[in-house]
């Protein structure tokens, strides 16, 4: 199924032994019979737009391809995973951090308050600065690229062709 879905390649009928794919381009086909390792036994490719073996392969794989894209990435690295949660050690230094901001507005509430605007401040005005830069950027035409030296030879082929 990996491979098929892949190479956007279907199985469309066997002829004995040998295979006939369905595929949008040939060489999908050529690709995904020497990734199963089946070169030899291709017997043809048929080609279909891109559309219908899409349809095909979403039809017939529906089901592990949702199971592929909800699950993959927690089982083959759960450490890159968002599904495994925060580890131990980042909970206890949120929650600390958390307890002693607490501690600290009910002690000193003008102090904490003063300290925390000018933890924040300084994020907050560099996060409006990269956003006015970003619109003043977007704002501006685009210089147009100058196009490439040509740099490939022009030849000229005659066929001789008989009735």
């Amino acid at each position: 199924m990996d491979i098929l879905c892949r190479h956007c390649v279907v199985p469309y009928a066997r002829q004995g032994d040998r295979l006939i794919f369905a595929a949008a381009r040939y060489i999908d086909a050529l690709k995904a019979a020497s990734a199963l390792g089946i070169t030899e036994r291709l017997a043809d490719v048929i080609l279909v737009d891109r559309a219908t073996v899409d349809a095909h392969l979403l039809d017939h794989y529906a089901e592990a391809l949702t199971e592929r894209a909800t699950s993959a990435l927690r089982q083959t690295a759960p450490h890159l995973s968002a599904s495994t949660g925060f580890p131990f050690w980042m909970k206890a230094l949120w929650g600390g951090l958390a307890v002693l901001a607490g501690a600290a507005l009910v002690a000193m509430p003008y102090a904490a308050m003063l300290n925390l605007w000018l933890l924040f401040v300084p994020y907050l005005l560099a996060t409006m600065l990269l956003r006015a830069f970003l619109i003043a950027g977007s704002l501006r035409k685009p210089t147009p690229r100058p196009t490439p030296p040509r740099r490939t030879p022009i030849v000229t082929i005659f066929v001789p062709v008989h009735d």
